[in-house]
């Protein structure tokens, strides 16, 4: 039986209506692409599900980079204040730092700085996430984990609930060891069956 052949750049390009250097600069975060057709190419890229370069190439994306970008949902609080506490900790653990972001929806201005940025990797915290965004993250090779997402994620993405953030504590070496990698730092990659509410959970400190 025939294997199927891998989706390049160049079919999301054609799919698209545009370039292979205008979906690459999409996939980058260069901010030099009209929002028409960012939007466009996000699209392509999860309706094809193109899940970026292979290859020397692909491993090498942030994976020397110092930091880990939390993206919060609001910094006002007590949830936003210990979701950063549990994130510095683990990532001071691991010997990186913090970069915190702010999602605003329905903007996307977080996701091209997040992209342009190259870190190591991605927490999301609390935020709203499209399919869109999920697959352009992929495609970029940007490891992510979703916590406490508002909707149910796919199989495919980590994620971690608020009900299982007590556990997180006797997970903290696996969280180090991925974060030194090409990973973000996360207990275990633990997923959850329901989003939770946010107020019952308590971060780890």
């Amino acid at each position: 039986m025939q294997k199927s052949r891998r989706t390049t750049l160049a079919d999301v390009a054609a799919a698209a209506g545009t370039t292979v250097p205008t979906v690459s600069k999409v996939l980058s975060g260069r901010s030099d692409v009209s929002a028409e057709t960012r939007t466009r190419v996000m699209g392509i890229v999860a309706e094809l599900g193109y899940r970026g370069r292979s290859g020397r190439d692909a491993a090498t994306r942030g994976a020397q980079s110092p930091f880990v970008d939390l993206v919060l949902s609001g910094v006002e609080g007590t949830w936003a204040n210990r979701a950063l506490s549990g994130v510095e900790h683990a990532a001071e653990e691991a010997g990186v730092d913090v970069v915190v972001s702010v999602a605003r929806p329905p903007d996307d201005a977080w996701l091209t700085r997040l992209l342009a940025r190259r870190l190591r990797g991605a927490v999301l915290a609390l935020v709203d996430t499209t399919a869109e965004q999920l697959a352009t993250l992929a495609a970029a090779r940007v490891p992510i984990v979703l916590l406490d997402p508002v909707s149910q994620p796919p199989s495919t993405v980590a994620s971690v609930g608020a009900a299982n953030w007590a556990g997180a504590a006797p997970r903290r070496s696996t969280c180090s060891r991925s974060a030194t990698g090409a990973s973000p730092c996360w207990p275990d990659g633990a997923r959850t069956s329901t989003a939770r509410p946010a107020s019952t959970g308590s971060a780890r400190r």
